[in-house]
């Protein structure tokens, strides 16, 4: 990667969900649970509501002291679910200066939804967080990157400044698979195939993959399956070209006892979970402190704004 003189950006996010939002959890086609309330009452019990609101608030505050010590900004791409049952932590992570932005209204497939249900998911949620917030959500992931045409549009009909729910994978898990020429940097989406260049004026902020291999690479969950040098070489090889993003998730810090033992997808899933994970993140944040640029989506667009 070259040096700071160069501005390439490395843009930060944190889609603050838990693991039972996992896609083998819930969500998925083929999901252990039908719910996220099912899925807390088999781990948890009864007192599975209190902690997870314990849970989310030490998680979620351990993320945002080690972006204040690198003094770097993140967005958030919050569940609509999330922020009605845990304000707190919304107002908490805007107070430190950070980006709130929608996942969703819960965590499941874009495909599950008909054209009626996916307007209210992306309506609602951007209501919840605005009425608690106080400011306009300009930005979109959708929950386990599963998008088409169908969902770019109904984020253009909501008045979304940018999406960021496109990775140039090959086919895994049952998504992913794009035949598209690969792009690694921010673009302007066409509406009818967003995974081209287009003349839309909403934003696309892809998911960066490994070179050549197509394979997921700018993600905590990537990270630690695959070590820190597989998205240190992937990031690196991406910003050569531009800006790029890289995401990660409240429990990418959080090994739950026992969770592990329900399946074997969560076994595997969890690898390096807890502080393994912090230690790669806190690596990985090191390495771009000292190389490039770090900010939240909203900073960078503030940034464009400026110097057009």
């Amino acid at each position: 990667m070259q040096n700071l003189s160069d501005k390439r950006t490395l843009l930060l996010s944190v889609d603050l969900d838990m693991w039972y939002h996992c896609r083998w959890a819930t969500g998925g086609p083929k999901s252990m649970w039908h719910t996220t309330e099912s899925a807390i009452q088999a781990l948890y019990g009864d007192a599975g509501p209190a902690r997870i609101e314990k849970d989310l608030a030490e998680l979620t505050d351990r993320i945002l002291e080690l972006l204040r010590s690198f003094e770097f900004t993140a967005t958030f791409f919050v569940l609509g679910e999330i922020a009605r049952c845990y304000p707190n932590v919304i107002k908490r992570i805007i107070s430190e200066g950070h980006e709130i932005a929608s996942h969703g209204m819960h965590h499941e497939d874009a495909s599950r939804l008909d054209d009626a249900g996916l307007r209210a998911s992306v309506g609602d949620s951007k209501k919840i967080l605005e009425d608690i917030s106080g400011q306009p959500v300009q930005g979109f992931r959708y929950p386990n990157l599963v998008f088409t045409k169908r969902e770019l549009a109904a984020l253009v009909d909501h008045g979304f400044r940018y999406d960021s729910s496109t990775c140039f994978s090959r086919r895994m898990f049952g998504k992913f698979g794009v035949k598209d020429r690969m792009i690694q940097n921010p673009y302007h989406p066409d509406i009818d195939r967003p995974f081209c260049q287009g003349e839309s004026e909403i934003w696309e902020f892809p998911i960066p993959v490994f070179p050549v291999l197509r394979l997921p690479a700018g993600s905590g969950i990537a990270t630690r399956l695959m070590g820190v040098s597989w998205s240190k070489f992937a990031l690196d090889a991406a910003l050569r070209t531009g800006d790029t993003l890289y995401y990660f998730h409240p429990f990418d810090l959080h090994r739950v006892k026992g969770l592990g033992r329900t399946s074997l997808n969560a076994y595997f899933f969890l690898q390096n979970a807890g502080a393994p994970f912090e230690r790669q993140l806190t690596r990985l944040f090191r390495y771009y402190a000292k190389r490039g640029n770090v900010m939240c989506i909203r900073d960078w667009l503030r940034d464009r704004e400026r110097s057009s």
